[in-house]
């Protein structure tokens, strides 16, 4: 006799999603076996690129409705960025730059001379472009730095050279970005050895020469003031030139002592002094916080980032310049990989929010604009029962108002393999009987569909 076991994990953190805040997966037949990797928005025309890691450059004209493929290959591209002037720059592996400067209709290509990818490029207020070069190789299981540090272009890419006087050890560029003041900032990690100036170097002279700053916070006499740095996981700047990183590390040891490992968010005014932690998922351990994978600051100044693991976490935004933090995640379907993986953000001039994750196939736009607040918040909740099921399970959710209703199953790529109910329906409790009939064994999305928002739940189905 077929038997089923249907495990249930809810995504989405609770029962209750908020419509402002959801997430919607756009059409992805025109990229259905790519594997997402940066995103951008071209100004002032609001087109969409995306990027991935073995298709190529992705284009949407539409916001988001269909997709082109401008550029084919199977080159791993890494990050995207848009100049003031509207030049689209790619970074890829190998040292490639892919270059657009008709909204991302065509393409050139140049080539920087390092075999490692390109994992930042910003520009400077004149338009130079700095790329940042570098990667984290696992060694069995050993983190190791490799990279050829900063490279800057004055010449919209056709030539290269190496800036990194003053930066000390291997130079794996991790995050590159300039502040509203015109001060360029780096950073570089140190996962090889430890009491190295890893962390955040910055330059006054357009990458002549760095100089490394050591960051230092209040440790309360619980761990040490001064932090050994091991990588930076995001960098950014809000209106008012507020500094944000996102650090995994240690604390300095000192008179033979251990160092302390410490994970957080810190954000500061003046570099001088020691900087303020934040938390994102509250800690009683100040020192071991969440930390942040991505942080995109908005046009209306609201702050989203995403955080990497299981259930919890994903995609958080805050609307007070970090003091709180809400998670905004329905709709985020886990990676490739089972779990929640960097997820990073473009934003429209009318304030629409579009979001990748690394190694997923999907493209994502917010149901409404950036605010995390403001909106009405309407009560779905979504049950399976019973779990463990035999031959049959029933779905069971609650409609706060008459509603369109598309109830899938999903699997890990994003498509469609079983729809279990569909229509117009009422407010109230709805049940639906589905026995998976059709569905191979292995793991699957259950995905609501409303017609102002998304929730979805995680099952593992198995046959036998």
């Amino acid at each position: 006799m077929k038997k089923w076991i249907l495990v249930l994990v809810l995504l989405c953190g609770a029962s209750v999603l908020h419509a402002q805040v959801s997430w919607q997966p756009l059409d992805n037949k025109a990229y259905e076996f790519a594997l997402t990797s940066a995103i951008a928005v071209h100004q002032p025309s609001d087109n969409i690129i995306m990027t991935t890691i073995n298709k190529g450059i992705f284009r949407s004209t539409d916001n988001g409705a269909s997709w082109q493929n401008v550029f084919a290959t199977d080159s791993s591209l890494q990050c995207v960025a848009v100049r003031s002037d509207g030049a689209i720059f790619v970074g890829g592996v190998r040292g490639y730059v892919f270059m657009s400067q008709d909204s991302g209709a065509t393409w050139s290509r140049s080539q920087i001379n390092t075999l490692y990818p390109i994992s930042q490029i910003a520009f400077t207020q004149s338009g130079t472009i700095i790329a940042g070069t570098g990667v984290i190789e696992d060694r069995e299981g050993i983190a190791h730095d490799a990279g050829d540090g900063v490279f800057v272009s004055a010449d919209d890419g056709k030539t290269w050279v190496k800036k990194n006087t003053g930066i000390s050890g291997v130079p794996c560029i991790t995050q590159v970005a300039v502040a509203p003041s015109g001060r360029i900032w780096i950073a570089k990690s140190n996962w090889s050895a430890s009491g190295s100036q890893g962390g955040l170097y910055y330059s006054d002279n357009n990458c002549e020469s760095w100089n490394f700053l050591r960051i230092t916070i209040d440790g309360k006499n619980v761990v040490g003031d001064a932090m050994d740095v091991r990588g930076i996981e995001a960098l950014a700047f809000d209106h008012n030139g507020r500094m944000f990183i996102s650090m995994r590390g240690a604390d300095m040891a000192v008179s033979g002592g251990n160092a302390v490992a410490c994970e957080f968010i810190a954000a500061t005014n003046d570099i001088t002094k020691p900087w303020d932690i934040i938390a994102v998922i509250p800690s009683s351990l100040f020192w071991m916080e969440t930390p942040l994978f991505s942080l995109y600051i908005t046009s209306n100044g609201a702050m989203w980032g995403s955080t990497i693991g299981g259930n919890s976490r994903g995609i958080f935004a805050s609307d007070n310049e970090g003091e709180t933090w809400e998670r905004r995640h329905n709709g985020i379907i886990p990676a490739i990989s089972g779990r929640y993986e960097p997820i990073f953000f473009a934003e429209q001039n009318n304030g629409t929010m579009y979001a990748v994750q690394w190694l997923d196939n999907h493209v994502y736009r917010a149901a409404t604009p950036t605010d995390v607040r403001n909106g009405e918040t309407s009560d779905i909740s979504m049950s399976i029962a019973p779990n463990p099921v035999g031959q049959s399970t029933v779905v069971s959710f609650a409609l706060p108002r008459t509603s369109q209703v598309h109830l899938a199953a999903v699997d890990l790529f994003g498509r469609e393999v079983a729809v279990i109910a569909k229509g117009l329906m009422d407010a109230g409790v709805h049940r639906v009987a589905w026995n998976g009939s059709g569905v191979i064994a292995g793991m699957y999305y259950l995905v609501l569909r409303i017609d102002n928002g998304i929730m979805m739940q995680k099952t593992v189905y198995i046959t036998n």
